[in-house]
This record gives C-alpha cells, structure tokens and sequence, in this order.
C-alpha cells in the first residue's frame, strides 16, 4: 500500500514561527521575515523566488541566513515610504497559499 505524501503547511509554521516581516531604510529593496526558532528557515531552503509575489514589484531571489533566522526577498525597485503591504508565499505544490503581513519601516 503506497503512503500518503505529507504537506508541509506553511500556513501554520508561518502563524507560529513568523516574528515580522519588515522593509526597513537601509535595505529598501529587501523584504525581510524573520523566524524563530532560527533553524525554522529550513523550511525555506528549496523555494524559488517565483513562488513569492509583491504587487507593483519584481522579486529577483531568495536568501536565507540560518543563523539570523531570516528569509529575505529582494525586488528589484526600492520601496519608499508608505503603508505597509502584503507579501503573497505560493508555495507550488506545497500546500495553501499565504498573506503574510510586511511593516514598512522605509523613510
């Protein structure tokens, strides 16, 4: 009898592990979410950048850094200041798709 293939949801290891989700001054062009416990951005690791999208923007990449705990989505035109937004994670093939909520810090 084959086995059932389990989803990873992201939608539940997002609510409970995401700390923020920001764009802040110095880096106007990355959107940065940050996870605890750190190792949590494991769970990022063979994501593509097409499965991220922003309105009005064009993400160029993903990048993870497993000692900060952060994945970070750069696009390629800087954000200014303004509301915040949302950044939209459609994992293919990987589960539900997720609104994550990102605070716009930019001066």
């Amino acid at each position: 009898m084959a086995r059932k293939k389990f989803l990873f949801d992201y939608t539940k290891f997002i609510a409970v592990h995401l700390v923020s989700a920001t764009v802040e001054t110095a880096a106007a062009t990355d959107v940065v979410l940050t996870f605890l416990p750190a190792s949590g951005v494991k769970a990022f690791s063979k994501c593509i950048d097409a499965e991220f999208t922003l309105s009005g923007k064009t993400v160029s990449g993903v990048t993870l850094d497993y000692d900060a705990g952060t994945v970070t989505v750069p696009v390629t035109v800087a954000y200014t200041a303004g509301a915040g937004f949302d950044l939209t994670f459609n994992p293919t093939q990987k589960g539900d798709t997720c609104i994550i909520a990102v605070t716009n810090n930019v001066e």
